[in-house]
């Protein structure tokens, strides 16, 4: 998961639902779309997701409005290693409905490697 640094304490946090951040305070981050699911790391260091609610592009530059999700842990963040289950094609061509048979070879997958340790990057 990509981590934005936010100039704000975890005390304002806490009392908000949204957070804009101008995209030059990203550090050289490529631009977020919408509904990207985001951590961001508060001026005391503590974690919380968070989504990319709205982009405000403008002639200054582009801010970024995130909708405030819960705190989170550095467990949450770390990626996994390891090999992907792969997902069927056609999983990835229809992501609102998932066939019986996609799932089974999921599921087949996994059992055939079932000490390894598996990705969360389905997408």
């Amino acid at each position: 998961m990509q981590i934005v640094d936010v100039p704000a304490g975890a005390r304002q946090l806490d009392n908000a639902t949204q957070v804009r951040v101008d995209h030059a305070q990203l550090g050289g981050l490529a631009p977020l779309r919408t509904g990207r699911v985001v951590v961001l790391r508060d001026r005391d260091g503590l974690l919380r997701l968070a989504t990319v609610e709205a982009r405000e592009v403008r002639p200054a530059g582009t801010t970024y409005v995130f909708h405030l999700g819960h705190r989170t842990g550095p467990a949450t963040v770390a990626r996994p290693t390891g090999p992907s289950v792969p997902v069927p094609r056609r999983a990835l061509e229809v992501p609102t409905r998932l066939e019986v048979a996609d799932v089974v070879a999921a599921l087949r997958a996994l059992a055939a490697r079932p000490d390894d340790p598996v990705s969360s990057d389905l997408r």
